[in-house]
């Protein structure tokens, strides 16, 4: 089986006598296999750590900000309540996710002068929301952890 999902790390190289059999295997990624202990990891001041198939430090962390912004907006301003969204059937957030890309593409889509403030604070809070409903939507259809769920909220 050739698995396509390879992470490699500049400096640090693979120890595959842990891994079974084939020298290039490697377990694919999912979201309950995001770190292997079977495969080790060596850097170059002979650190050891296990290989994870997740790159949390690409995610920006203003995208992580803006979705934790709109969490919070629908669940203690608007007053939906912290879980209300998981409530809500994948189509409607597949809905709300449409209608905030096309209002984003038709602000950009308007013939003019370039964008002023508060044009681009409307497109950041449509693109905040459309990023936010995609988490949903993907929650939704692929689940989340119970276990992140407070009960109270």
């Amino acid at each position: 089986m050739e698995l396509k999902n390879r992470v490699s790390y500049p400096g640090w190289k693979i120890d595959h006598s842990r891994a079974p059999g084939d020298p290039n295997y490697e377990l694919p990624v999912s979201s309950t296999n995001v770190m292997t202990n079977k495969i080790k990891i060596t850097n170059e001041a002979g650190g050891h750590g296990s290989k994870m198939a997740v790159a949390h430090h690409l995610i920006p962390n203003k995208v992580l900000k803006a979705l934790a912004k709109v969490y919070n907006f629908g669940a203690y301003v608007r007053e939906y309540g912290a879980w209300n969204w998981r409530k809500v059937e994948w189509w409607d957030h597949y809905n709300h996710l449409q209608e905030h890309l096309q209002n984003v593409r038709a602000e950009l889509g308007k013939a003019g002068p370039p964008i002023n403030d508060r044009d681009q604070a409307y497109l950041e809070d449509e693109l905040e929301h459309a990023l936010c409903r995609m988490s949903m939507m993907f929650s939704s259809i692929v689940g989340i952890d119970d276990e992140l769920v407070d009960k109270k909220d």
